[in-house]
């Protein structure tokens, strides 16, 4: 199996540096193409249900997108006000210091080949809370390294989130295991192009190349 590469890799004196903030309210965030196949709609209503259940939590967006303009006047309607911000484009540069205004990380796709920004909030330590699709279930274990919840379940996904906003010690139990897994599934260019030569040398070798070469 060929591991993804990402491109940003800190040290833990940068992840020690962007630690979640902790403050009150606490703030999930997501970072992401603000488009339909990655959940938003899902992801605000869950929030909805934890306004709902009075806790004190905001929610920000990072990133734009088509959706970004529906986004912004539902939470207006619904009068979040500056409970929901939306902090616009970002670049790999800026993952730090914008993990940095996360507590817990949801990625809330409805489908997901790569998942590179679940492997990008490993990489800075982040509690994640991630529906368990495509490739998210291969790199995140649930209830260990991350939670995962069926994806379109907004009950799941508040139920989940409601769990990590409450419990401060879990958030830092996940977040720890998630950038230890990350480590050690050695995502970097590296070993990317490693295993791609392994996999090619492998294939070339193989009983059905061998006749072709032939």
């Amino acid at each position: 199996v060929v591991p993804q590469a990402v491109l940003t890799q800190p040290d833990e004196a940068q992840v020690r540096a962007c630690a979640p903030p902790n403050a009150n309210p606490l703030v999930v965030g997501s970072f992401c193409r603000l488009s339909p196949e990655k959940g938003l709609w899902d992801l605000l209503e869950a929030y909805g249900q934890l306004v709902n259940d009075g806790l004190a939590v905001d929610l920000v967006l990072a990133g734009d997108g088509p959706l970004r303009a529906a986004l912004e006047a539902e939470a207006a309607q619904r009068g979040y006000g500056q409970r929901v911000r939306f902090l616009g484009a970002f670049r790999n540069d800026d993952l730090g210091p914008l993990l940095a205004q996360m507590d817990i990380v949801a990625h809330a796709s409805l489908h997901d080949g790569r998942a590179m920004a679940v492997l990008e909030a490993m990489a800075w330590g982040r509690p994640i809370v991630a529906t368990g699709v495509g490739g998210v279930p291969e790199i995140i274990e649930d209830g260990v390294s991350g939670l995962l919840v069926p994806a379109s379940d907004t009950a799941a996904l508040a139920a989940a989130l409601k769990q990590l906003v409450l419990d401060p010690a879990r958030r830092a139990r996940l977040g720890r295991a998630a950038r230890a897994a990350f480590v050690a599934g050695g995502f970097n260019a590296d070993n990317m192009v490693r295993a791609t030569v392994e996999a090619y040398q492998l294939a070339l070798a193989s009983p059905v190349a061998a006749q072709q070469a032939g």
